[in-house]
């Protein structure tokens, strides 16, 4: 199983025009708490912002109170979770 972390830092890292674009998330399901700002999506997930992406079984984001957002993938047994951003440059 391989796991995956990515946060408030990857921005800095990635293309600079990343940082300003929308969390977008596909998966065969969701579970959303309100209250603690946190989302976990099961399923065949594919979160994209900007040029970053991010795949696995599970994925679970938390969202801070400035809107920085921390996301940790997790892969299938038969499948690593998958991470790829554009470098600056």
């Amino acid at each position: 199983m391989a796991a995956l972390a990515l946060g408030a830092v990857f921005p800095a890292a990635a293309e600079r025009a990343d940082r300003d674009k929308p969390m977008n998330a596909e998966a065969d399901a969701l579970r959303y708490d309100d209250l603690k700002q946190t989302s976990v999506f099961t399923g065949n997930v594919v979160i994209t912002k900007g040029t970053t992406i991010v795949r696995g079984a599970r994925v679970d984001v938390a969202q801070d109170p400035e809107g920085y957002q921390l996301a940790i993938a997790t892969g299938a047994p038969d499948k690593l979770a998958f991470y790829r951003k554009k470098r600056r440059g």
